[in-house]
């Protein structure tokens, strides 16, 4: 093996990506045959910073299309909206015969930045000095629906799920056009707040959430027909249907209520922006995503701000119930059919090839120690220092500073629960740390002895769970376990309920959890108390000193994939911890090679490399894979052979690619039963890696200037 750097692989989508940054617009990437990002709370986590854009394009997302999020650009200089032309609309309606109805009653549109999409419509940019929100033809009629605040279309050079590319039309101007006055009229008339506009009667009694308040006395009437749908009729069962707004009657329905007796609205259309096709919601979460962006405490606040929820002080007040996430959340109880099926509807998994192949984000919030989503423990006897190293992650993470092999990246939010420290103590840790008032903590909820009722009960594990989602966190930490229970250390139970009545709560909800704990005088390295403490946890670390630090030893996982050890190094001035330099494991370089040879993408996870080398009968240790991967990156000089991010693949992405793979071989394709002379040498089969966006033969139309 060289060392001598090579250079890096072409990826347009990242070029593209930067370009777009360049003009102000926030991108996502966007899953490879589908049309949605791989990231929760995208509108949220859209961005315009190279260093970002670079960091997803040029790793973990290397062969995702690219997604620009319209509305308001970076620095609120103008708000950019598309006008989607549908010329394969459901309605049986061409979108270009509306445009040009308008047209002939208003005025020519400018030449614009026209893009072809992958089903033969056209995307028209504009910018506009007001808001544009989303339309699905409504506004403009059939065929013509508006992507703009809120909204995200696809963009070049991009895959259709057809298998098409978004290009650019070549005679078309490189730049946005400003509406003219007559669209933006049409975009803005009577655009007032989108509420309910019939006249509901408040409840006085004290203790009701909002959203139960307001969706006791709204009618689902009231809501879809203030945004133009249209009821089609009511069948025997009693279930309603309806039609999508900018779709006649005769048309047929696009969603129902009533869904298997419970009051939800199940949503068929892919046609309304807002909306996820064969999604269920509530009637807070039909607020939520039409009005919120997808945001329930924000659509929960928005009604207690407007007089529904009265409790003093009460969380309960302002939040949806935990774990309320996209879909049906928040469930009335029917009054007909399976109260129960209904109930559980949220929860149910629906094993369609879009779910294998989605993606669920990082497996790792704070890798090598933290996975995203999960339950971690770190156990040590006294004074070994479990507090100060979980601080100083915490505090990393809700600053968004580099730590450990991980690079500086968007603050998320944490919550530390502290049974031990003082305030006093607390400031005097962070001052060693080398924080102090001119540091942005907005991010951290930290509570110093905190009166919370036991988390191994019911109260106490909703009042965290509501406090987890009042304050959009990421990550809870308790410090310590044994302080925040009522039940016996020794006994089984109070381990099941804490498991039950806390740590469900906030892994439904997508957050992770930490907890701190002593270890007991027998076990050096187990928590002391019940050993049914570690039934439940996904990751448990045992802290040890070293001389210059710190080691963390992995006792239990229940994860793909976590180290067997990790070597921290305490530096002086600011007192912070460092990921040491452990050497390369023997055998590293023989893997490396056996992945060069086999053709293996540098941006390949390391399932994905795993299973390359499986293929061939050469399979290895998942560590040593991983390492090997970081080996290659390094040497190839890319700037993704720094971070740990790199090494891990989602067992999403996995299936992914599986699922891809039996498509391509029942297809007959060449894809999935050719591969390149090299493959064939080593006997891959040649499919393993085929079929991506990336590797689709490219339109003979030369790329235009973005």
């Amino acid at each position: 093996m060289t060392s001598d750097a090579s250079p890096a692989a072409p990826n347009p989508a990242l070029d593209a990506a930067l370009a777009y940054a360049a003009r102000g617009w926030r991108v996502v990437p966007i899953i490879p045959g589908q049309k949605r990002p791989p990231l929760g709370q995208w509108t949220e986590v859209a961005t315009s910073d190279a260093t970002k854009i670079t960091a997803w394009w040029g790793d973990r997302y290397a062969d995702h299309g690219v997604g620009i999020v319209c509305g308001w650009t970076a620095d609120r200089s103008s708000c950019l909206f598309v006008l989607d032309v549908d010329e394969g609309h459901q309605d049986g309606v061409s979108g270009g015969d509306t445009l040009a109805e308008l047209e002939a009653a208003h005025g020519a549109l400018p030449a614009t930045m026209e893009v072809v999409t992958g089903n033969g419509g056209r995307h028209l940019y504009f910018t506009a000095d007001v808001e544009i929100r989303n339309d699905a033809g409504r506004r403009l009629g059939p065929g013509l629906d508006v992507r703009g605040e809120g909204g995200q279309v696809l963009a070049p050079p991009t895959y259709h799920p057809n298998g098409t590319r978004y290009e650019y039309e070549a005679s078309s101007p490189t730049e946005p056009a400003a509406a003219p006055p007559w669209l933006l009229d049409l975009l803005t008339a009577d655009d007032t707040p989108q509420t309910p506009t019939t006249p509901v009667v408040r409840l006085d009694d004290a203790g009701d959430r909002p959203g139960d308040r307001w969706a006791a006395q709204t009618t689902w009437a009231q809501l879809l027909e203030a945004d133009g749908w249209t009821l089609h009729h009511v069948d025997r069962d009693g279930e309603e249907h309806w039609t999508r707004p900018g779709k006649e009657r005769r048309d047929g329905t696009s969603a129902t209520v009533g869904y298997k007796g419970s009051d939800v609205l199940k949503v068929f259309t892919s046609s309304v922006p807002e909306l996820a096709p064969e999604a269920t919601y509530t009637k807070l979460g039909y607020l939520a995503a039409t009005r919120h962006h997808g945001d329930h405490s924000a659509a929960a606040r928005a009604l207690a701000a407007d007089g529904w929820g009265s409790t003093p002080g009460g969380l309960d007040a302002l939040l949806p119930p935990p774990g309320a996430g996209g879909g049906a959340v928040e469930l009335a109880e029917p009054t007909s059919g399976s109260r129960w099926a209904a109930a559980m509807e949220p929860s149910r998994v629906d094993f369609s090839a879009a779910w294998w192949a989605s993606e669920t984000g990082a497996d790792w919030l704070l890798e090598p120690i933290i996975p995203a989503r999960r339950q971690t423990a770190i156990v040590s006897g006294p004074k070994v220092g479990k507090s100060l190293l979980i601080l100083d992650a915490a505090v990393a993470l809700a600053t968004g500073r580099a730590f450990l092999d991980e690079p500086a990246k968007d603050p998320v939010g944490v919550m530390y629960l502290d049974l031990e420290m003082t305030e006093d103590d607390l400031r005097e840790r962070m001052v060693d740390l080398g924080y102090g008032p001119d540091d942005d903590l907005s991010h951290l909820t930290y509570y110093s002895l905190p009166s919370l009722p036991p988390l191994d009960t019911p109260d106490g594990g909703a009042a965290v769970a509501e406090l987890a989602a009042f304050h959009d966190v990421a990550l809870v930490i308790v410090d310590t376990t044994s302080r925040v229970i009522s039940g016996e250390e020794n006994s089984a139970d109070t381990f099941a309920a804490l498991y039950r009545h806390t740590g469900l709560l906030l892994k439904a909800a997508g957050r992770a959890l930490v907890r701190l704990d002593h270890t007991g005088h027998e076990h050096a390295d187990r928590a002391r108390g019940s050993s049914a403490k570690a039934a439940d946890i996904d990751l448990i670390w045992s802290l040890s000193k070293t001389d210059g630090g710190v080691r963390l030893k992995r006792t239990h996982q229940r994860i793909s994939w976590a180290p067997e050890y990790v070597e921290l190094r305490r530096s002086e001035s600011p007192l912070r911890h460092e990921l040491t330099d452990d050497g390369w494991p023997e055998g590293t370089q023989e893997v490396a090679d056996l992945l060069d040879g086999l053709q293996v993408p540098l941006t390949a996870t390391a399932n994905e490399a795993l299973c390359a080398l499986r293929d061939v009968g050469r399979g290895r240790r998942k560590e040593l894979v991983v390492k090997a991967q970081k080996w290659r990156r390094r040497q190839a000089g890319t700037a993704a052979g720094t971070a740990l991010d790199e090494f891990l693949g989602t067992a999403a992405g996995t299936a992914a690619s599986k699922v891809q793979k039996t498509q391509q071989n029942r297809a007959g394709t060449a894809a999935g039963t050719a591969g390149t002379a090299e493959a064939e040498r080593v006997g891959t089969g040649g499919g393993f890696f085929q079929g991506t966006p990336r590797s689709r033969s490219t339109s003979s139309r030369p790329e235009p200037i973005i």
